[in-house]
């Protein structure tokens, strides 16, 4: 669920929580609210693990010094790097997306990378705000669910205090 698609849902959801007396509804409920906050969570550290990669690579475009002198230390993955000479220094092969590689130039290069960046925590901030709505609901659904329980446990009857 989007955080544009959650603020008409929120009024549904809400109703659907304040009306129900069913801790079954409200579990299975929470069950759904929680699988959306866990995607949410592992959709944002995947795209926190690309924005840092995109931060590193904007940083060595940021030494073109090191990369006009041809000695940089090359990330191959997996923990293995490896000392590179860089023969032709004045351009970068990028990745464009969908795997298309385009030769540009260095600080067309960072451009392009700094574009990303912004894009990544854009979209970063976004999922925050939904997966933050997410958690209001399942504190929500909690919060019924614990009304129910200490119904259930005075006998079904609400506590009035005067």
């Amino acid at each position: 669920m989007s955080a544009q698609e959650s603020n008409g849902q929120d009024m549904d959801v809400n109703a659907l929580i304040e009306k129900s007396n069913s801790a079954d509804q409200l579990e299975y409920l929470y069950s759904i609210y929680e699988t959306q906050y866990n995607n949410t969570t592992q959709n944002i550290n995947n795209h926190a693990k690309v924005l840092n990669e995109l931060i590193n690579s904007s940083l060595v475009l940021g030494k073109e010094e090191d990369i006009k002198n041809g000695s940089l230390v090359i990330n191959l993955g997996n923990s293995i790097y490896a000392n590179a000479k860089i023969e032709n220094t004045g351009t970068m092969l990028v990745n464009i997306g969908l795997n298309y590689i385009a030769e540009k130039s260095i600080e067309d290069a960072k451009k392009f990378i700094d574009k990303k960046i912004k894009a990544y925590e854009k979209e970063i901030e976004f999922l925050n705000k939904g997966r933050s709505e997410i958690r209001d609901i399942l504190f929500k659904i909690t919060y019924k669910l614990s009304e129910l329980n200490a119904r259930h446990e005075h006998g079904g009857h609400e506590l009035h205090s005067k």
